[in-house]
Formats: structure tokens, sequence, C-alpha cells
């Protein structure tokens, strides 16, 4: 599954290939259509269920979940904004349905999200991360235990890696040798059914060139 953009077109749209080649087409409702807006696919899982996000007319994120049947449900996390830039992003996707993701609220911060298989969302957000537009929880990962892994931004605007197990429970970590400083320091990428998390993070050098495994 992903995503694409026609030649005479700057807006998205999803698209899954089955294992035989054919591929089909679709956009998530109220999909807008002008640049960098459209259907943002992030996961797939085995059973066919495709996550991702929604950019409507007016710029706001929403997230979605497509069956294999076509229908899709429309994630809205309560507490997110509605302006521009702002609105709910979904990221990994589980084999029992549970979704991460993060939303930006009225005041364009973003906090971490869970929704799990019945619905239910809850917000992730690391203490440490800052209070402006330019600090947040990101929840990108989660496991089939429903254990999520991101990163979060702090108050000098240097990432940090984490991970929230199912009690609830958030522990933070960085890459050994990470260099911080601004849009620097631990970036996850993704979580296993281990608990293994891989990801990048600056180096001595100062760029993103350096990949880490986090073993529990």
């Amino acid at each position: 599954a992903g995503r694409y953009t026609n030649p005479s077109e700057f807006n998205w749209h999803g698209f899954l290939r089955s294992m035989d080649g054919n591929f089909i087409k679709f956009d998530a409702p109220n999909a807008g259509t002008q640049r960098d807006q459209g259907t943002y696919v992030t996961d797939l899982n085995s059973t066919g269920y495709i996550a991702g996000t929604v950019v409507d007319a007016n710029n706001v994120g929403h997230g979605f979940l497509r069956a294999p049947d076509g229908t899709m449900i429309i994630v809205d996390v309560s507490n997110a904004g509605t302006g521009p830039g702002q609105g709910t992003w979904l990221g990994g996707l589980n084999e029992n349905g549970a979704v991460a993701g993060y939303f930006y609220n009225a005041k364009s911060r973003a906090h971490g999200s869970l929704r799990d298989i019945d619905g239910n969302i809850v917000p992730i957000t690391v203490h440490q991360a800052g209070n402006d537009p330019l600090q947040a929880t990101i929840a990108y990962a989660i496991n089939n235990d429903n254990i999520v892994a991101g990163y979060y931004v702090d108050s000098n605007r240097a990432y940090h890696g984490f991970v929230r197990l199912v009690t609830g429970k958030i522990k933070k970590f960085d890459a050994p040798d990470a260099v911080f400083g601004v849009s620097m320091g631990t970036l996850v990428g993704g979580i296993n059914d281990d608990g293994e998390i891989s990801g990048e993070y600056n180096g001595p050098g100062g760029g993103y060139d350096h990949g880490f495994l986090r073993i529990p």
C-alpha cells in the first residue's frame, strides 16, 4: 500500500497493490485536491486494513482506516484542532486493528494517541515534551502487544525516543552517542513484537546518518 500523485496534480491518492500486481486506487472521504492535500497511506496489516490520513480542502488532517472491502472509517481525536495544519494523523497499524498516531490541538501542539480495536482513543504525552507548537509527542509505531513507540521534542527542540508499555508507563531513551540540538537527536522508525525498536539518530558528525536497534 502507498500513495501516488499524477504529473498534472500535486495532491495525493492512495493505492493498494495485490500479490498478482493489480492496483486498486482510492481517495479517503473529503480529500482535498490542492498541493499537499489528499490521501496519505501510512500502514497496512495482513488482514488488508490500511491506515492513513486525509488532508481536506482546509488543510486539516483526519485519520482513516480502510477495510478490505473499501469501507472507510474516519478517525478524529476529540481534542484535535480544526485549523490549517491541525487535526488527526495515524501512523502504525497492528494485526488487531489498533493504531498509533498523533494529533495537533488548537494551539498546534502535537500529542500522541493510541486507538484500540473498539475505537477508544488514549492520548499519549511525554511530560518532558515542550509546550510550544514546535515541541511535541509523536506516536509512530505499534506492535501486536499494543506497545507504542515514537519520539518527543523537548523545550530545546531536540528529539528523544520513547516507548509506552500496555500499563501506560512511558520509558524514554536516546541512542548512546546521539548529538542533540534543534531538530537533532533520536528518531524512532518501528517496533516489533519482541519490543525491539529501530530508528535513526544524529551522530557525532551531526547528520542523520546513523541507525540504531534498541533491545528491551
